[in-house]
């Protein structure tokens, strides 16, 4: 536990250190100093909604439990999730299910499988036309565009691996693939196990729920991207909706590079790159919006949510230590 605190201090200073550096470098401070509040409020509340909704549908999954005290649990885990697609924030809700609820690990994965799954997959049917767009694109350069693949591969991979198994054949064939790489990596037969659980837990969710939970992941990236939307109206900056949508789905897909947590550094650098391409602009905008647009975004999606998780453990578990550490 202590271990993820201090591991989002220091990712978090290096977000401040990467802000700063670029407000400096960009002369971004007039912009910044004229942002709306009320906007930027109202976008983090709506991204604070998108991480609620996920949690709902992810409680929705597991048995047992009132369902506000598992959507408390799982914020104050955000902010383990300072890392490569977001596992450590899995593995703490699973430990901290159990110390509560008695939850199986097994069934806490699962759950937030079936989740990440379709949202996986929600963001990779809207990111298709983008993603293509940007790949082909002279400007961006090559680096860029390679780690714009690997986010989409792992979108993409994610998805697959986390719903085919609904078909429990898929599911079996995946094990028995990981288990005879077992045989050469030991640890996979744990995953190969892992997968069986998997496909047969898949077998006991009913399609209307599966429906449900499709439906929530998809007003959970609608309300993150109306949040983004927000980060422009705070900055004052307009852009046409089409190239907002592809920038977003872009951005999505570049937070869940597999070596990266949250995608920090590349989601900056190509948001830059993006917003500086004049012609896809109404108007063009300078480089001091631009910056301060992203830096309201990394505030939304990293800063904020990563404070308001810690203090959520810190004042929910209070006189609890023993259970939750």
């Amino acid at each position: 536990m202590q271990k993820n605190i201090k591991t989002a201090f220091i990712i978090i200073a290096g977000v401040f250190a990467l802000l700063a550096v670029l407000t400096i470098l960009s002369g971004a401070f007039s912009v910044l100093a004229e942002v709306e509040p009320v906007a930027f409020i109202v976008g983090a509340l709506f991204f604070i909604a998108s991480i609620i909704v996920w949690l709902f549908a992810w409680a929705i999954l597991i048995k047992g439990g009132r369902t506000f005290e598992k959507i408390k649990i799982g914020f104050a885990c955000v902010f383990a999730s300072m890392t490569p697609v977001q596992l450590g924030a899995d593995a703490m809700r699973s430990l901290k299910m159990k110390d509560v609820f008695s939850t199986s690990y097994k069934e806490t994965i699962a759950a937030s499988m079936v989740v990440k799954g379709l949202k996986f997959l929600v963001i990779a049917l809207a990111a298709s036309a983008s993603f293509f767009f940007a790949i082909m694109h002279p400007v961006l350069q090559l680096w860029v565009k390679a780690i714009l693949v690997s986010g989409f591969a792992v979108v993409v991979f994610a998805s697959l691996l986390f719903l085919l198994p609904l078909k429990k054949g898929i599911g079996f064939k995946i094990a028995s693939v990981f288990n005879r790489l077992s045989k050469r990596f030991h640890f996979l037969s744990r995953v190969s196990e892992y997968f069986r659980h998997y496909s047969l837990y898949l077998k006991t969710i009913p399609a209307k729920t599966l429906v449900l939970i499709a439906f929530l992941a998809i007003v959970s990236l609608a309300f993150e991207f109306i949040a983004f939307a927000f980060c422009f109206f705070a900055a004052n900056s307009v852009i046409p909706f089409y190239p907002m949508l592809m920038l977003f789905t872009i951005l999505a897909i570049l937070e869940r590079v597999p070596f990266l947590p949250k995608g920090i550094g590349i989601v900056e650098i190509f948001g830059i790159l993006f917003l500086s391409i004049e012609s896809l602009m109404i108007e063009p905008l300078s480089i001091q919006q631009i910056v301060a647009v992203i830096i309201l975004f990394d505030l939304m999606r990293l800063v904020i949510p990563t404070f308001l998780s810690m203090a959520t453990y810190f004042f929910a578990f209070k006189g609890k230590a023993n259970r939750i550490n």
